[in-house]
């Protein structure tokens, strides 16, 4: 994987974009070699597909620099730590540690309920 890709994202997902249409276009053929109407031939290969834009999503997310984008969130909450507390040095970062560990606590209990 190239890192000039991570900052071509425009034409990456225009990329996506035509490998996913080309899917849908085989779908939809398919659809229609089995006697559907083209409209619904159509429809029905794109309820298959689901939804294209969070597809695209997924597909970039997981090509992501994801370790990069978490050092930052770390050190910008780091720094942000430091400037509301007046601490600096080791404390603060046990302090933005001990944030870090509450907001996805908070995250988890919100999209998955109280269950742990």
């Amino acid at each position: 994987m190239s890192l000039r890709r991570y900052f071509r994202r425009s034409r990456w997902d225009a990329e996506r974009a035509a490998e996913i249409e080309a899917y849908l276009a085989t779908e939809t053929d398919d659809n229609l070699a089995r006697g559907m109407p083209p409209s619904e031939a159509r429809c029905a290969a794109l309820r298959k597909i689901g939804n294209v834009t969070h597809i695209r999503e997924e597909i970039y997310r997981m090509n992501s620099v994801g370790f990069l984008e978490t050092v930052a969130r770390h050190q910008i909450r780091h720094a942000l730590v430091c400037v509301e507390t007046g601490v600096h040095g080791g404390e603060a970062r046990e302090a933005a540690d001990q944030k870090a560990r509450a907001d996805q606590k908070h995250h988890r209990e919100r999209h998955f309920g109280n269950h742990q």
